[in-house]
């Protein structure tokens, strides 16, 4: 139990006692406690079944002077190794027989009870195992033979392996513990035997080989895995989830709680919220749970899927999805877009605002537009207008149909918030307006590269007036601009337009006075494009140099004559080469020579009617040098250039296929790193980055190693070049954790954060002092945490943080965050007084206080975390009351500060003590806001151990009385040793 005992009424401080209590810590240890983990689950594989061919479940062989195990089978290629744990060997029914009427085979079972034997002499249709140790060469091993062991069966029936000899069968090695189950083995053999099971269902075997090499003993073990009969289909799973709290505030944690069905299904359950992935944890005996904060504002959907650890065992399966609200702290209402109607008409206003959101110094409000085409790109709202800098005002037209709108709460170009879309409904007719206008109907849609007529009646002219089109982006602009005078209709009416040019636009035609007056102007028209769907014949996953290519293409809905093909192979930075000699024809046929390599062919088709594209289609053209039957690996070649935020796609082609236990790699060298590094997090044959500027000028290359750490084949080196036409990053950094004041002596925590995420993790954090020529770099501060002494010079400081590339090249800064101190304060260590003065409260005073009945917290028990590191006790602040009676209400600011706990000699430091401040209640009127969250340790350097606000009073404000709260969590180390700790809280008043 964690108890918390304020002191009695003070004016100006008030001091509590926190005393926790922590049992044997044996006790509270949950065993096979499952394991959470940031980012997605782990992806499901699939094991091979090894079905009637040959098959050495044990390989033995040596690698850096280590034993290793495999299994090895003749598929595609002879001799494919896989890692023992990722095969099914499949003794099939055509091995179904019955046991021998012999006394010799009697440990089969009784003669006549059915068998299922993989033979030691292959036959058709049944599965042939073996052993070998071919991978030890001569002298690899002392003594030049090993011990295989059999230490390990189980399974619905007995299993015995033996082989045949003259006098009758020797048994290798059985299910039966009173056998030996060693078996000498040589190096460089291999054998055969028979594997005989007596019942249908799974059989787990586990080997163990022993050698010494060099003298030093050593062994390796595997599990290899027999199925008798046929191979049953994976079992279905269901899953269900809950979260605690349903309704909570952003810094607050909250436990996801799924349960899989069966409870013995392996695997991990992802969590998200959205399209925001929260986690991952194991499943332990049909549960996982996720603690976590990470849940963004809002009515958040959380979902939780579960993904087997091999399809062949579970099948996948996704829980009923539940709801999340998360609110800003002190918010009275919902994160969420308000003021949306069910239906709209075309010419109505459309009035949103956002709620639950107090908007900070330096935030903003962005509208983002996302369009029930996925082929277009969200779009940015344009020329907002709106009663608040959290309103929105748009005047509807049909195109916003179907549209979803979210808001972004940003600090500069850095996104804090999200709210959840809404979707809007938009019907009736557009109309224009002045004088009548019209156009006549166009199609809803047309196929990329024809010509798209209008025609428009409209009054005659008169002297100096004229006919204009106009266009703007559809939703995402309000202002009309004079359609391009090259890709716009063009003549003097009737007109036309090639289909390529008003993609995603509205357009109209103005009747405009020769002052430029708008004096009429047509209902807005759009549609949508298609493009022809464009079929390639002919290409192969990979060529090799020499080989000859023939490509053939085919358009679908036919344009029969007047199509021109333009075949290329691209390159990145725009490298071109043109195939065929430019023949435009629907067929290429060329000789592939190594200046083909990491390229990507190019098709376009073109109309000769309005020399327009009618389509394109990229794909890989993977070259080799290679000879034929060497291991190869490419990679296809990325594009010219990327734009930030698309992904980068690096896909590989091997020949032949690589073996399971084969590992693909990928490296990286960016623009900052004087060497190669491998990409973590990269698995199977296709990795794909995000595109940033940070990344223009980084070189991408793979490799393909053997389980023995041999390099089989290697790539070529490609560069993505990163180019947003000379736009600055979007990425922005924040300065999260800046106190509204800070005393001398204290220790400023601020924390940097940049959104969109990069890929640079390096900082250098700068303070100018007020009066310093220029800011002064932070000596050893480079991540994105910086701890501050605050000293009396610097009130009024400047504090940037800057993301580097690793050679120290800027990439972004932050917005400067202001530190306020109070006071000068004495030089640590020096001389000093401490001076007080009390104001009578007759002449208007500034009190803070407990109720001396109701000053003990109880809080929790302490209890494991999810992921089993750390110990976890929550509770709640008793009730702080704030009463200022000055006259002018100057405002203040209420904190508080912890100190260690102790127990005896134990000291738990006070800085995995933390808090969610909440305002319970204010005078009417009063703008009082709660502090910001202070995270607990291990997470945090701090926690209460500094000065920390618990509620905020700007001036002419909090005039009255206030009561105060928080949310109170310790995080303790798994270390900490039974016993009552107790600490002093102590809060001031400002």
């Amino acid at each position: 139990m964690t108890r918390l005992t304020p002191l009695r009424h003070a004016r100006g401080r008030v001091a509590l006692t926190l005393v926790a209590a922590l049992g044997a810590v044996a006790a509270l240890l949950p065993s096979g406690a499952a394991t959470a983990a940031p980012g997605p689950a782990p992806e499901s594989s699939t094991r091979t079944v090894l079905t009637d061919t040959h098959v050495d479940v044990l390989s033995v062989g040596v690698a850096a002077g280590q034993l290793t195990l495999h299994s090895k089978a003749d598929l595609e290629r002879a001799g494919t190794r896989f890692y023992p744990d990722d095969v099914i060997v499949n003794v099939e029914d055509a091995a179904r027989t019955t046991v021998p009427d012999d006394p010799a085979y009697a440990f089969l079972g009784a003669a006549g009870a059915e068998a299922w034997i993989a033979p030691e002499t292959r036959r058709e249709g049944v599965v042939w195992p073996g052993l070998d140790t071919e991978g030890l060469a001569a002298g690899a091993v002392d003594g030049d033979a090993v011990e295989i062991a059999l230490t390990s069966a189980t399974g619905p029936g007995r299993v015995e392996v033996w082989t045949e000899s003259g006098s009758g069968p020797e048994r290798l090695f059985s299910g039966d513990a009173g056998l030996g189950n060693v078996l000498e083995f040589p190096a460089g053999a291999h054998r055969h035997a028979n594997w005989g099971f007596t019942a249908p269902g799974r059989y787990l075997l586990t080997f163990e080989v022993r050698a010494a090499i060099g003298g030093v003993p050593q062994a390796a073990s595997a599990t290899v895995r027999f199925h008798v009969g046929p191979v049953p289909p994976a079992a279905a799973t269901t899953s269900t989830l809950a979260a605690d709290p349903a309704e909570t505030t952003a810094g607050t944690p909250v436990t996801l709680a799924a349960t899989v069905t069966p409870a013995d299904a392996n695997g991990a359950v992802e969590f998200a919220a959205g399209d925001v992935v929260l986690g991952h944890a194991d499943v332990d005996g049909g549960a996982a749970t996720l603690e976590t904060a990470g849940i963004p504002l809002g009515r958040q959907t959380v979902t939780a899927r579960f993904v087997p650890t091999w399809t062949d065992e579970f099948g996948p399966s996704a829980a009923e999805p539940v709801t999340v609200n998360v609110r800003q702290p002190g918010a009275a209402a919902d994160f969420e877009i308000t003021g949306l109607e069910d239906d709209y008409v075309a010419g109505d206003t459309l009035r949103l605002s956002v709620a639950g959101y107090v908007l900070g110094p330096d935030q903003s409000v962005r509208w983002i537009a996302t369009s029930p085409d996925p082929q277009q790109e969200p779009v940015t709202l344009a020329g907002v207008t709106g009663a608040g800098p959290l309103a929105l005002e748009r005047v509807l037209t049909t195109a916003y149909d179907g549209w979803l709108l979210r808001a972004q709460i940003r600090t500069g170009s850095a996104v804090d918030a999200t709210t959840a879309p809404v979707r809007l409904s938009v019907g009736g007719t557009d109309a224009g307006s002045g004088e009548a206008v019209t156009v006549a109907p166009i199609e809803a849609t047309y196929y990329w590269g024809v010509a798209v007529p209008l025609v428009a009646s409209h009054r005659a002219l008169s002297d100096g007036e004229s006919l204009r089109w106009v266009e703007r982006t559809a939703v995402g602009d309000v202002a009309w601009r004079d359609t391009h005078a090259t890709y716009g209709p063009v003549g003097a009416g009737p007109w036309s337009v090639v289909s390529n040019f008003m993609q995603y636009k509205e357009f109209a035609l103005q009747l405009r006075a020769a002052d430029g007056t708008v004096l009429g102007q047509s209902a807005p028209q759009r549609y949508s494009l298609t493009m022809r769907s464009i079929e390639l014949g002919g290409l192969r996953d990979l060529y090799r140099v020499g080989e000859r290519a023939s490509l053939s293409a085919s358009v679908s809905p036919d344009l029969g004559d007047g199509l021109e093909f333009v075949w290329e192979l691209w390159q990145g930075g725009g490298d071109r080469l043109l195939l065929d000699d430019g023949a435009a024809l629907p067929t290429a046929e060329f000789e592939v020579t190594k200046a083909m390599q990491d390229r990507t062919l190019y098709l376009r088709v073109y109309s000769q009617a309005t020399d327009q594209l009618v389509g394109y289609v990229t794909v890989p053209f993977n070259v080799t040098t290679a000879a034929e039957g060497d291991q190869v690996l490419t990679m296809a070649a990325i594009d010219g250039h990327y734009h930030t935020g698309t992904p980068v796609s690096m896909d590989l082609t091997a020949d032949p296929a690589p073996a399971s236990s084969d590992v693909v790699r990928f490296w990286w060298k960016r623009s900052d790193w004087p060497e190669f590094r491998q990409i973590p997090g990269t698995a199977g044959m296709s990795h794909a980055v995000i595109a940033e500027q940070a990344l223009d000028g980084t070189q991408i290359r793979a490799d393909l190693v053997d389980s023995d750490g041999e390099v089989l084949a290697t790539t070529t080196t490609q560069t993505i070049h990163v180019d947003d036409h000379g736009a600055p990053p979007p990425q922005g950094v924040v300065i999260d954790g800046l106190a509204p004041a800070y005393d001398a002596g204290d220790t400023a925590v601020l924390t940097a954060r940049v959104s969109p995420s990069s890929v640079l993790t390096r900082y250098v954090w700068r303070v100018q002092r007020p009066g310093d020529p220029e800011p002064v770099v932070v000596d050893g501060a480079n991540g994105p945490r910086l701890e501050l002494p605050v000293t009396a010079d610097l009130g009024g400081a400047t504090v940037t943080a800057q993301l580097t590339f690793d050679d120290g090249r800027v990439y972004v800064t932050s917005l400067p965050a202001t530190l306020s101190v109070d006071g000068a304060g004495p030089d640590p260590g020096g001389p000093s007084e401490r001076i007080v003065a009390t104001l009578a409260e007759g002449q208007g005073a500034l009190v803070v206080s407990v109720d001396p009945d109701d000053d003990v917290v109880t809080m929790s028990d302490f209890e494991l975390g999810a992921a089993a590191d750390r110990w976890s006790s929550a509770g709640e602040l008793r009730p702080v009351t704030v009463t200022d009676t000055r006259s002018g209400a100057p405002g203040w600011v209420v904190s508080g500060q912890a100190g260690d706990f102790t127990a005896g000699a134990a000291v738990l430091p006070a800085e995995y003590l933390g808090w969610t401040p909440i305002v319970a209640g204010r005078p009417d009127g009063g703008a009082v806001r709660p502090g910001d969250p202070v995270v607990p340790g291990p997470g945090s350097a701090t926690g209460l151990s500094v000065s920390s606000p618990l509620a905020v009073a700007d001036a002419g404000s909090g005039f009255g009385t206030s009561r105060l709260g928080a949310g109170l969590l310790i995080e303790a180390p798994t270390t900490l040793v039974p016993g009552i700790y107790e600490a002093t809280i102590t809060f001031t008043a400002i």
